[in-house]
């Protein structure tokens, strides 16, 4: 009789294995390959993004846009990659930093195979030109700086006398103080068409923002006077006091001193009813209207 064993089939501990070394290469070859072209990719200068592209720039200068964006990227991220990689290239970072700087209302970055950078800008619309006696400067309807035009040269201010008025009940009276009178036919074309807004107060520094209830008190009068009266508008000065007090220039030679923000409805049916109850022949002859007094208004 045979005796069988069915405990299963073990290996020979003494028998030494045998190892698939084509295995080996192979799998070491692959990771070779595969690391080998992803640090090419990374660090070879093709993928650099070396050419920008600025679409939509029309006052914004191309070449510093492009210049700040170049300096943005020009970092190594995790201490060894190159930061302007078109593969790992952070843009979000280039467009926070384009409309920080920059007079822009949108901003799209994007990049083009192999090596280059587009950029498509929505400029800031500017609705206002603000004048403090040494600048022109425009800006968009929320107060932020779009340009910075010219400066003012001492000789293009003509002066003349304030038609700033102080008015009671009793009386009217006019101050003699000199005061800047804007030139806005020096400016180049495409400012002279925009509403013009003088500040009585001038300072040396240009201005970097102005007061979007100013701008939007300016920019509602110039609508009203020359839709609704049919009247065009030379400028309007800021003046000092309480509120928004200001002075309007009209081309036909007299002013209309009013406030901006408080009750401009009243103001408006006021001065309606005036110059319906005078033909237009004796405008000619007027100095001012005086229409910031609630419930009443004055002329001469």
């Amino acid at each position: 009789m045979k005796d069988y064993s069915f405990s299963g089939i073990r290996s020979n501990p003494y028998v030494e294995r045998s190892v698939n070394r084509r295995f080996l290469v192979l799998i070491s070859l692959i990771i070779f390959c595969v690391l080998g072209t992803i640090g090419l990719l990374l660090i070879h200068p093709i993928f650099s993004l070396r050419f920008i592209t600025v679409n939509g720039a029309v006052r914004t200068h191309q070449k510093e846009i492009g210049d700040t964006v170049m300096g943005i990227l020009d970092h190594r991220r995790f201490f060894v990659l190159p930061g302007n990689n078109f593969f790992i290239a952070n843009l979000d970072d280039a467009e926070q930093v384009i409309l920080s700087r920059f007079p822009v209302a949108g901003v799209t970055v994007h990049k083009k195979f192999p090596g280059s950078l587009v950029i498509d800008l929505e400029e800031k619309k500017a609705v206002v030109v603000y004048d403090n006696g040494h600048w022109y400067q425009a800006f968009d309807s929320e107060g932020g700086l779009v340009a910075r035009i010219l400066r003012i040269d001492p000789p293009l201010g003509l002066i003349l006398p304030s038609t700033s008025s102080t008015t009671s009940t009793s009386s009217l009276a006019r101050s003699t103080q000199a005061l800047h009178i804007p030139q806005q036919d020096t400016l180049p074309k495409e400012w002279q068409n925009i509403p013009m807004v003088v500040h009585e107060e001038y300072t040396e520094a240009a201005t970097s923002s102005l007061n979007s209830d100013v701008i939007s008190g300016a920019l509602a009068w110039y609508s009203f006077i020359e839709q609704t009266l049919q009247i065009k508008v030379a400028y309007i000065r800021l003046l000092n006091g309480p509120g928004y007090q200001a002075e309007i220039k009209t081309k036909e030679g007299f002013f209309i001193f009013v406030n901006l923000t408080a009750d401009r409805e009243g103001q408006y049916a006021a001065i309606v009813a005036l110059l319906r109850q005078n033909p237009v022949t004796s405008r000619k002859s007027w100095q001012y209207i005086e229409a910031r007094y609630p419930g009443k208004i004055y002329w001469k």
